[in-house]
């Protein structure tokens, strides 16, 4: 009976010991695991960064609005697809407004912030942080100017100051534009 007892302490000291040694094992495997983890996450992110500064080199991006602030009145969250797409010299409006005009639209279907303009003024100031885009279309006579500040996340900022409405801003995103053929 000395035996049976004996022999079953020597099974409980190895299960101990193997215990031991696998969680000795386990911790250089989590951390050899989570840093894979992160370089392929910083390689994903620096794609990204890239695949964006491209878009906006060759003025192929579209900014989505998620909220707005108006110059009087408090943010507003959007709930509906409002942007502005930016295609070789083609700019495309379709956002909201919110705020103070001081000349009604003939049209009142053409509230908000609509428009196409081909003929406009493109200034793009690359910066370590942050890049300033300045638009001035030409053709559209309601905008004065759209100031878009993109960070190299993709989180963005645009401005539009209008000659007869208040300025509003708008904070979003912005994204490489997708070509469908």
């Amino acid at each position: 009976m000395a035996q049976g007892t004996w022999y079953t302490f020597w099974d409980f000291y190895n299960m101990k010991i193997s215990f031991v040694t696998t969680k000795r094992l386990a911790i250089p495997i989590c951390m050899i695991l989570s840093s894979l983890f992160i370089q392929s996450s910083s390689f994903a992110q620096d794609s990204k960064k890239t695949s964006l500064e491209q878009a906006i080199q060759s003025k192929q991006f579209i900014f989505k609005a998620q909220t707005a602030f108006p110059m009087r009145g408090g943010m507003r969250q959007l709930t509906s697809e409002y942007d502005l797409k930016v295609k070789g010299d083609t700019i495309i409006a379709y956002l909201p407004y919110f705020g103070r005009a001081y000349v009604a639209p003939i049209d009142p279907t053409k509230g908000g912030i609509q428009f196409t303009s081909t003929q406009n003024n493109y200034t793009l100031k690359a910066k370590k942080k942050n890049s300033e885009i300045t638009i001035v279309p030409k053709n559209i006579q309601e905008v004065h100017q759209l100031h878009l500040n993109i960070s190299p996340n993709g989180n963005a900022s645009l401005q539009v100051i209008s000659n007869n409405r208040d300025p509003i801003t708008f904070n979003g995103y912005v994204e490489a534009l997708k070509e469908i053929n």
